[in-house]
């Protein structure tokens, strides 16, 4: 007797993955994409026109975990993204909804300054203030050691410091942007 060979033929569509909300703005060119699909679907992130800058595969419980190669590394400015599945037998997905990213890795300029405070004082948690982006988190430093932090509105900023033993102090403020960029210290104050 001579068998027949079997086979399944498959044209079903795998579901469109899910892409996880990206963190925004983002200092990191290679970033890492994370979301849901089918279980074992093969996953594709595409750019814009569609290159495709980073794949990677659905585990069993339908998550996945792509890192952006360094040959595929982003550049500075916004950029827009979106995954495709693609199932064993090779079928499509439609495209997840895309997601801007923008890419920063510019490091902003100082703190203008720190505005003039009284010294001495007998404040063992003085109030210190200046000027910076708003948006930015300014760190105060003596010397290495962060003393206080505050996030920039309306183009200024304030920070009770932690408490300061007697003794004189140098004092310098370094601006964090959105994105994790931390400037260089600003000119120092005594």
């Amino acid at each position: 007797t001579v068998t027949s060979p079997s086979f399944t033929k498959d044209t079903i569509a795998p579901s469109v993955p899910n892409m996880n909300t990206i963190s925004t703005p983002n200092n990191d060119p290679t970033p890492t994409i994370t979301g849901t699909s089918d279980a074992w679907n093969n996953i594709y992130i595409f750019i814009g026109n569609s290159n495709i800058i980073g794949q990677g595969q659905a585990n069993a419980s339908g998550d996945w975990s792509i890192t952006i190669t360094q040959s595929n590394s982003l550049s500075e400015g916004f950029h827009t993204i979106y995954a495709n599945a693609y199932d064993s037998s090779g079928n499509a997905s439609g495209s997840s909804a895309s997601q801007t990213i923008e890419i920063d890795t510019t490091a902003p300029s100082p703190p203008p300054g720190i505005n003039a405070f009284a010294s001495p004082t007998s404040d063992t948690t003085p109030t210190i203030t200046g000027t910076g982006v708003t948006g930015d988190t300014i760190t105060l430093f003596e010397g290495s050691n962060g003393i206080g932090t505050a996030t920039v509105a309306n183009s200024a900023w304030s920070i009770t410091t932690s408490t300061l033993s007697d003794g004189s102090y140098t004092i310098t403020a370094k601006a964090t942007d959105p994105a994790g960029n931390v400037s260089v210290a600003s000119a120092a104050s005594t």
